[in-house]
């Protein structure tokens, strides 16, 4: 009897917490956060794992995804429009950056 509840302690720890772990911590690494992986990994196990994989990285539009048309102000570190030469936080004035083809940041 004491074998069979080892054996299903692994099995729950295998078959249901580790896929929502794996699946939180893929989505949050990818800039989508962490509940999206869990609710994919409680509702569809392994295969949200598989899921959480094929999503990529969060669109270019995301507060958490990557995007270019911010940056961190040099002063109080707080997130600035790339364009802006004045940081709406802490009013430092900085010059814009230009992006990679030599364009100024859009508005």
């Amino acid at each position: 009897m004491m074998i069979f509840s080892g054996f299903f302690a692994i099995a729950l720890l295998v078959g249901w917490l580790a896929p929502i772990v794996i699946a939180a911590l893929i989505t949050e690494s990818r800039g989508r956060g962490a509940l999206v992986g869990l609710l994919l990994g409680l509702v569809l196990s392994w295969l949200g794992v598989v899921i959480a994989l094929l999503l990529g990285e969060a669109f270019e539009g995301s507060p958490r995804g990557p995007s270019r048309l911010y940056r961190e102000c040099p002063h109080c570190k707080e997130r600035m429009r790339r364009d802006a030469h004045v940081c709406p936080h802490c009013r430092y004035e900085s010059p814009a950056e230009i992006l990679e083809d030599g364009v100024r940041a859009a508005g």
